[in-house]
């Protein structure tokens, strides 16, 4: 199964391997953020050096035609995982839960509280002019 949108956001899943995959246009609608996020992952603006502390985005790349499935997170190899929405931009995602159904609790699918990467974008697509974003 593959995991493509909230239902105001696009979700990106950054895999361990430098991946960044996220569903492609014609799943999913591709909004403002998304369309930064792409664009710098993309290497348009793609900034050389990152601030003390924070990952090269170079190291990355962008797959737009392979959405992140629960398959891969279930075999451990994502990283990082944030969604990207026109009012906060990026958010990063903590954790990603299989609901509950009959008689079962929630499962948690994946976890991390490391976003270096994600912060790395996040700081890149601020330096370029999308000042009102808050990194939380």
């Amino acid at each position: 199964l593959e995991i493509l949108e909230g239902l105001t956001s696009n979700l990106f899943v950054i895999y361990k391997d430098g991946t960044v995959r996220t569903a492609p246009v014609g799943k999913v609608l591709s909004g403002y953020a998304r369309h930064l996020i792409v664009e710098e992952l993309n290497g348009i603006q793609l900034t050389t050096s990152s601030p003390p502390g924070l990952q090269p985005l170079r190291e990355l790349t962008l797959d737009t035609s392979n959405a992140p499935t629960i398959q891969d997170a279930k075999d451990g190899l994502w990283s990082e995982a944030f969604v990207a929405s026109a009012i906060r931009l990026i958010v990063p995602v903590n954790r990603v839960l299989i609901p509950p159904t009959g008689d079962m609790e929630s499962i948690i699918l994946w976890q991390s509280d490391s976003h270096p990467l994600t912060r790395s974008i996040w700081s890149a697509i601020h330096k370029r002019g999308y000042k009102s974003a808050t990194f939380r």
